[in-house]
């Protein structure tokens, strides 16, 4: 059994809803990593399945484990939130549980926020696979606004998931922003800087958002390795339509779902960095028009095959 550490150097915030097929092999895989100062702060947000008998086993193996149950489901955000907020470590990073991590991922990307101190946040390039895949490179729309638009919507192939950015904070947003991906989020932050870029009311592309309140701090590493493999389920099983109801979104929000998104980022990017990037937030809010037309075809599809 493992000697208890106060004060990790790392915590790895998991936060799951009935993850009793993967919990067990994310953990093994944490325990396993070549860096072992760390804490594992997992958040089951009121699993109907044995998720909590599995993660009480494991307390009990490995202390640097702490397990709470939610007595209700909070939701997905404040899951993720609630993990964060519990953490001690110096630094932090989420892990998802039906994501895959090499052994190294810990190891490797502290040492660049050692070594860095103008780098907030680093992660490795990045793998996709899953069920969704494919539907991602096929999509008509997605190709056209990758002809368009410079950085976005690189096929996952590529595994230009993540970039690094560097320099001006001008030139950092308009590139994850061009990019519109937030697989970044998974990377290992300083934990002061990421407590104080979490969104209070979070909304459609939150997790986007996050990434651009991380990148006014500081700069964010990428190293030139494959050390993550992400996992491509879609916005959600139910569908974005269904996800976003859970999380008590009015329908007028689900309607306009990119609104809230583009009003932030009017707010907190400044107008100048806003102005320059109009027309990526026209497509972007276009592109989730088509999106829940599509999610509302499918349930009404869905609907008539009963």
């Amino acid at each position: 059994m493992s000697e208890l550490i106060d004060k990790p150097k790392i915590s790895i915030g998991i936060p799951v809803y009935n993850g009793e097929k993967l919990i067990e092999k994310t953990l093994n895989s944490i325990l396993k990593q070549t860096y072992q100062d760390f804490e594992i702060v997992i958040s089951d947000n009121a699993s109907t399945d044995s998720t909590q008998d599995i993660c009480k086993n494991y307390v009990k193996i490995d202390n640097r484990i702490k397990y709470h149950r939610q007595s209700e489901n909070m939701g997905p955000y404040w899951n993720f939130n609630y993990v964060l907020e519990q953490a001690l470590g110096e630094y932090f990073t989420w892990f998802a549980i039906d994501d895959i991590h090499a052994e190294s991922f810990l190891e490797k990307n502290l040492r660049v926020l050692e070594e860095n101190s103008n780098v907030v946040a680093s992660i490795s390039n990045v793998k996709y696979f899953g069920p969704n895949l494919e539907n991602i490179e096929k999509d008509d729309l997605f190709q056209k606004f990758k002809n368009i638009f410079k950085y976005r919507f690189d096929k996952p192939t590529k595994f230009k998931q993540v970039f690094p950015a560097y320099g001006l904070y001008g030139k950092k947003a308009t590139l994850y922003l061009r990019m519109d991906r937030s697989t970044g989020l998974y990377a290992v932050f300083r934990k002061p800087i990421i407590r104080k870029s979490m969104i209070v009311h979070p909304f459609a592309s939150s997790d986007l958002a996050i990434i651009l309140n991380v990148l006014k701090h500081g700069d964010f590493h990428v190293i030139d390795e494959i050390l993550m493999e992400k996992y491509i389920g879609g916005y959600s099983s139910k569908g974005i339509i269904q996800t976003l109801k859970f999380q008590n979104t009015s329908y007028l929000e689900i309607i306009f779902m990119s609104m809230p998104f583009t009003s932030w980022c009017a707010k907190n990017l400044g107008w100048k960095i806003f102005l320059k990037n109009f027309d990526w937030f026209v497509l972007f809010n276009i592109h989730g028009f088509y999106l829940i037309f599509s999610d509302f075809i499918h349930i009404l599809q869905k609907d008539s095959q009963i």
